[in-house]
């Protein structure tokens, strides 16, 4: 690590859920703008599920054009995710949108869809409890009681 590195020529994958996927994509951000990655490393892919959207449309442009250049960035999502609907309004008037691509997914099947795909043509569904939150591609990614 003779350039202050701590990768090692690796290539990184950043992930996280709700505020870890917010968490993931700021650190991700701070890893590719300073001395972490070094000798050939590259950050590969930031997936997120179920994570906010961290800034305005000037702000994603600038991640998807200048800071995370060449990363494979998706933001899975779906519309019977309570917390996103609950906090969509606020972040549609403040102008913020995600960088790279937005990807939605059935949150009890494992598979991503888009709006066509559904029956009735409409573009959301009315979350009915926290745990929907939870649940990404049929399975479930919060806490557990062990």
């Amino acid at each position: 690590m003779q350039d202050g590195s701590v990768t090692n020529g690796k290539d990184l994958i950043f992930t996280g859920h709700s505020l870890g996927g917010g968490t993931a994509e700021i650190c991700a951000l701070y890893a590719s703008t300073s001395s972490l990655l070094g000798g050939g490393s590259k950050i590969s892919q930031l997936t997120t599920f179920g994570g906010p959207c961290i800034g305005d449309s000037s702000f994603a442009r600038y991640v998807d054009n200048s800071v995370l250049t060449g990363t494979d960035i998706k933001h899975i999502v779906h519309d019977a995710d309570p917390i996103l609907a609950n906090n969509g309004p606020l972040w549609e008037k403040l102008g913020f949108e995600r960088s790279g691509s937005t990807i939605k997914c059935d949150p009890f099947e494992a598979k991503i869809y888009s709006d066509s795909d559904k029956d009735d043509g409409s573009s959301s569904y009315v979350p009915w409890n926290i745990l929907d939150h939870c649940k990404y591609m049929g399975v479930f990614v919060g806490p557990r009681v062990i």
